[in-house]
């Protein structure tokens, strides 16, 4: 691990320790570097880089049942349970999927990173754009 990154991770360890229930977007904001760059401190200790073949890797989510879709920004925070149903990857602009409790429209173009996250029994896939920010 570089220098650098070992600087981040100590900073963010030391403002984790600070004040527990921080969020890594608020982490990322106060110590001036993106979400991703943050997460990617913790490579090989519950996080794993996932190749960006987004595609293929939202084509086998359905399998995955029940989860919880989260997006966060500035403005609002945007939960939804379900199963990620009737994905359609034709249109070259937007991919979707279609269901009763999921229903979404997906930029494929502005991703860039994505990763599997595992803390404690929670499980998470998260998908980053190029500057680094969570979609």
């Amino acid at each position: 691990m570089s220098t650098l990154v070992n600087d981040l991770k100590e900073k963010w360890e030391a403002l984790k320790a600070e004040n527990p229930h921080v969020r890594i977007r608020n982490a990322a904001a106060e110590l001036g570097v993106s979400e991703a760059e943050l997460l990617a401190t913790n490579v090989g200790e519950g996080v794993t880089v996932l190749r960006p073949e987004f595609k293929e890797i939202l084509t086998e989510v359905e399998q995955l049942g029940k989860v919880m879709a989260l997006t966060r920004n500035e403005e609002c925070v945007h939960e939804r349970k379900g199963t990620y149903l009737n994905g359609d990857f034709s249109s070259p602009h937007a991919q979707l999927f279609v269901g009763e409790d999921i229903d979404l429209r997906i930029f494929l173009n502005h991703w860039k990173f994505a990763f599997a996250v595992v803390e404690g029994d929670r499980k998470s896939l998260q998908f980053f754009g190029k500057d680094g920010l969570a979609l």
